[in-house]
């Protein structure tokens, strides 16, 4: 699989951005709770990374992406945040530090608070079998 295609970003906390003046803040912010692998997806490269149909990769990546379509939403929520790339917004992920259920579910929701404080939006975290919103209220 070519190294340049996101996957699947099991266990990070993913959100939009669309003040590019806001990345240094946030990734010194982030950096305060424990969020790891912090990544800010921008322009071209970021699209080829989200390559929602793997049409820009190859025959694997392809039929990755035609597994993803038939067993969840993972495929149609990695279009939406083509679409943000491609509108010149930035994508932003970032990774959990904590093992234990009780400490990730605090770390996600503080990663997620941090995100929204620096102006990200549609903040979900994608978990090994699931995605979850994280709303105001989580």
């Amino acid at each position: 699989m070519s190294e340049d295609m996101l996957v699947y970003p099991t266990e990070k906390v993913v959100g939009i951005l669309d003040d590019r003046n806001a990345v240094e803040g946030l990734r010194s912010a982030l950096s305060g709770t424990g969020a790891t692998d912090v990544e800010v997806l921008s322009g071209d490269s970021g699209e080829e990374q989200l390559d929602p149909d793997g049409d820009e990769h190859g025959t694997m990546e392809k039929a990755m992406r035609t597994v993803q379509k038939a067993l969840g939403d993972e495929a149609e929520r990695l279009k939406e945040l083509n679409a943000e790339l491609e509108r010149g917004n930035l994508v932003v992920q970032a990774g959990l530090s904590a093992s234990d259920d009780d400490d990730r579910d605090r770390e996600k929701n503080e990663i997620a608070g941090v995100m929204r404080e620096h102006g990200v939006r549609s903040i979900a975290f994608y978990g090994k079998n699931q995605i979850e919103e994280l709303t105001l209220d989580a």
